[in-house]
């Protein structure tokens, strides 16, 4: 596969369970027609409000993304679409973890030029990470919407055990942690290159 594709959707107040019940119905069956899949349909538990819906598919490329018709019947608007391209994750055929669990949504601006090294630092740690942490780095993507010129947005998904798995993995809370020196000195020098970032933490429908 190619592209992934990423919807936020923003519902009416409590509409969030209809949205996503349509989603799983025609949208699945949607993405499959095109050649795609639905990667992950998720709902917000910490940072976007309740009112909204995150789905990410993923299909050859972005002309059968664009053709396949996700959100016929679905009422909702669209906050934000755009597309993202593996930065090396996920891995073809990726599958997501069980449901339960959390799953951070992060996303970091850094200058282009400084591209190559914040994906060399985030590559280079996640090994330890994973190691050292109950948590899985699902997907690490290059936007095609740039949020400036001359920047590059980068969006980071990572299963966790629970909000405690994810509190306990912050580098900031493992200094002095020996097992944890290589995933915590790559993300220091990774957040000096970093512009702005913010993360939602998400329950996964589907």
């Amino acid at each position: 596969m190619g592209i992934f594709q990423h919807h936020v959707l923003l519902t009416a107040p409590h509409g969030n369970a209809a949205v996503t019940r349509r989603l799983l119905d025609t949208g699945t069956v949607a993405a499959q027609a095109a050649g795609g899949r639905v990667f992950g349909v998720f709902t917000p538990q910490i940072g976007l409000s309740l009112n909204h819906v995150i789905m990410i598919s993923e299909f050859p490329d972005e002309a059968a993304a664009r053709g396949a018709n996700l959100l016929e019947g679905v009422a909702a608007g669209v906050e934000r679409h755009d597309f993202w391209e593996a930065a090396p994750r996920p891995v073809p055929g990726e599958t997501l973890p069980e449901t339960e669990g959390l799953f951070s949504h992060r996303w970091f601006d850094c200058a282009e030029q400084d591209w190559p090294r914040f994906q060399d630092l985030s590559v280079a740690a996640w090994d330890n990470f994973e190691d050292v942490n109950d948590t899985r780095v699902i997907g690490f993507w290059r936007s095609r919407t740039p949020p400036a010129s001359g920047v590059v947005r980068v969006w980071l998904m990572a299963w966790y055990r629970d909000l405690a798995a994810w509190q306990g993995s912050r580098w900031y809370n493992n200094a002095g942690n020996p097992a944890a020196e290589v995933f915590r000195t790559r993300f220091v020098e990774r957040r000096s290159l970093t512009l702005d970032s913010a993360v939602s933490i998400m329950g996964r429908v589907v």
